[in-house]
C-alpha cells in the first residue's frame, strides 16, 4: 500500500497498519525513511510560523528558517534515535526485549502518520498567531501522537507471540 493511503488509513484504524506493518519485512532504512519525511513535514511545518515572526520582528526569514533546517534534519532524528533507544530499554524492562527495530519502526511511523496534523498546526499558527486554536490543533496531535503510539506498542506485543 502506498505511504499516503496508509497515513489516511492511520486516521481511521492504526492498528491495523501497524499490524501490516509487523507482517511486511521492513527494515532499518524504511525507519529511517519515515523519520525523514516526518522531520521535512515538521521543518515545512514551521515555514509559516517563522515567516510571520520574521515579519513582527524584523529578522532575516533566511537565517530562521536555516535554523529550523538544521534542527529538524539533522539535531531531531538524533534525538528521535535516543527516544527510541530509551522506549526499547522500558519496553525492555516490561518484558518486550529485542524489538528495537519495531520500537523505531512505531516512533518513526507514528511521527509521519502525524505529519498532517503537524501540517495544518503551522498554518493556523502562522496565519492567526499563538492561540486557543492552535493549542487545539497542539492538544489534538499530541493526542493523536499517543494513541498511534500506543497501537504501536500493541503491535510489538503481538509480534512476540
Amino acid at each position: 500500500m502506498s505511504l499516503m493511503n496508509n497515513i489516511f488509513k492511520s486516521y481511521r484504524s492504526p492498528q491495523e497498519v501497524f499490524d501490516n506493518f509487523s507482517h511486511q519485512e521492513f527494515g532499518e532504512s524504511n525507519a529511517l525513511g519515515f523519520l525523514t519525511g516526518g522531520c521535512a513535514m515538521a521543518f515545512m511545518s514551521h515555514w509559516p510560523t517563522l515567516a510571520r515572526q520574521s515579519y513582527s520582528t524584523s529578522e532575516p526569514l533566511d537565517m530562521m528558517l536555516g535554523g529550523a533546517l538544521f534542527g529538524w534534519i539533522f539535531v531531531a532524528p538524533l534525538l528521535f534515535y535516543i527516544l527510541a533507544a530509551v522506549l526499547s530499554v522500558c519496553l525492555a524492562i516490561f518484558g518486550l526485549r529485542g524489538q528495537g527495530r519495531l520500537v523505531r519502526l512505531s516512533l518513526f511511523w507514528t511521527f509521519l502518520a502525524t505529519g498532517p496534523i503537524m501540517l495544518i498546526y503551522g498554518l493556523v499558527s502562522g496565519f492567526l498567531g499563538q492561540g486557543t486554536a492552535s493549542n487545539g490543533l497542539g492538544l489534538l496531535w499530541v493526542a493523536f501522537f499517543l494513541w498511534f503510539m500506543l497501537c504501536g506498542f500493541r503491535m510489538i506485543r503481538r509480534a512476540l507471540k
